[in-house]
């Protein structure tokens, strides 16, 4: 199931999330509202919320990534202009510049 369908998740979709995070197989996790946040935030239990924080978090725009603060996390890309485009552009440039060794 997707992120932003998580209220219609069902407990096998949670369980398969948590154990996906827990299995290191997430390298980004990519937000496009505030309300995809706070329900992906609800569905993780401690030990997802704690593989989950390994992944790059990458909000839409400045108010998603404002969302993910509030929840103790700080979104590493935001880009400059909110749009699917923008945000999938941030993320490859992010993910070239730590391949390259360089602060992202």
């Amino acid at each position: 199931a997707a992120l932003h369908e998580c209220a219609k998740c069902t407990t096998d979709d949670v369980a398969q999330l948590r154990a996906t995070l827990a299995a290191g197989e997430v390298d980004a996790l990519t937000f496009a509202s505030p309300s995809a946040v706070r329900r992906f935030a609800a569905c993780l239990d401690e030990a997802s919320r704690a593989a989950a924080s390994r992944a790059v978090i990458a909000a839409i725009d400045a108010v998603t990534g404002e969302t993910i603060g509030e929840g103790g996390r700080q979104a590493q890309v935001v880009p400059e202009r909110a749009g699917a485009r923008a945000l999938v552009e941030a993320l490859a440039r992010h993910f070239a510049a730590r391949a390259r060794g360089d602060e992202a």
